[in-house]
């Protein structure tokens, strides 16, 4: 596993998590140090995988497998498909299971390597199982995630409360492709909305620079990374989710649904299999920031219809995204191979 804190880790750790608590056994290797073994602590295996053609990082999965009898293990991370795979292959133990955190189809001979290395394929969306078909792979099978609920303590609703815009946050890595760029020109033309970003990534310089060149500062609030998710977020009149890429399956989503906020979302990737337009959300063309811009308007000026959008998810969450949900999801699919 890699050594930041994203979807795939927190993925993980909600599973493993979730497992545990259904009276498996669970173990996961991760490098040590990094945010997931420190999330995780007893029970992770100080393991990393350097390379695509990591033989050290084999010889201690092999050791690894042939020291502890695993029925079942599972990959997520790209550059981890194929190390662990070897090793269980040689090992002749363990069935292997792969996760699919992306919707986007394997190249051929990667697909033809897998399908020998790999016993059965998890699409964490319909949308991501449905290019692991495209791939050619087969026992293809989709298990949405799920999150423990955010709980707000409160300490972000004074930097809130008292001004008469409508704060709408989106939260995430500064990246292109999380579409901040859209959600700042769909704010250019609002009045009484406060836009706040909170994360870290490479695209802060060029969006702060945007958005002076719009005259927005007064506007438009950076927080960088926080701790505080949930009260922060909790703060937050609408939340917005403008992705530019087809998500496999948004964990801010999920965690937006646990806290009841109204959300404004692109209608790409595995979004919609979470959300239902004018149901639960405002699902909207990516890339659109007119139509961004008339979904935030209409929440603003109609509150009910953001108590009526925030019940309604906070309710799907509730029926089908939590974390026993999730493991009892996963723990089906590991059945069908033993």
């Amino acid at each position: 596993m890699p050594e930041d804190w994203g979807g795939i880790e927190r993925y993980v750790t909600y599973l493993t998590v979730g497992l545990r608590a259904r009276g498996h056994e669970v173990r996961v290797t991760a490098p040590t140090g990094s945010p997931l073994s420190k999330n995780l602590g007893e029970g992770t295996v100080p393991l990393r995988v350097r390379a695509k053609y990591d033989f050290w990082a084999t010889a201690q999965y092999l050791k690894l497998f042939k020291s502890t009898l695993f029925e079942v293990v599972n990959t997520h991370f790209s550059p981890d498909y194929l190390v662990p795979a070897w090793a269980a292959k040689i090992a002749r133990g363990p069935k292997m299971v792969m996760t699919r955190h992306l919707v986007l189809p394997f190249k051929p001979s990667r697909a033809r390597s897998y399908s020998k290395l790999y016993d059965l394929f998890i699409g964490v969306s319909q949308a991501s199982g449905a290019a692991l078909t495209q791939s050619g792979l087969t026992n293809v099978h989709v298990a949405h995630a799920g999150v423990p609920p955010l709980i707000s303590k409160g300490s972000w609703t004074s930097q809130t409360s008292g001004n008469e815009a409508l704060n709408v946050g989106i939260f995430g890595r500064l990246v292109k492709e999380k579409g901040h760029q859209v959600l700042i020109e769909a704010q250019k033309g609002l009045d009484r909305v406060h836009l706040h970003i909170f994360g870290q990534g490479p695209e802060r310089p060029n969006l702060e620079t945007h958005t002076q060149r719009l005259g927005l500062e007064r506007h438009c609030s950076f927080h960088g990374q926080i701790d505080e998710v949930a009260d922060a977020m909790s703060a937050m009149d609408v939340v917005a989710i403008p992705s530019l890429w087809a998500e496999a399956f948004s964990i801010a989503v999920l965690e937006a649904m646990s806290l009841g906020k109204p959300i404004v979302a692109s209608r790409i990737g595995g979004i919609p299999e979470a959300l239902v337009d004018e149901e639960s959300a405002l699902l909207l063309p990516p890339g659109d920031a007119k139509a961004l811009a008339l979904g935030i308007e209409r929440l603003q000026s109609d509150p009910g219809a953001r108590k009526r959008l925030g019940t309604a998810a906070n309710r799907t969450y509730r029926d089908r995204f939590t974390v026993p949900q999730f493991a009892a999801k996963i723990e089906r699919v590991y059945s069908a191979l033993l």
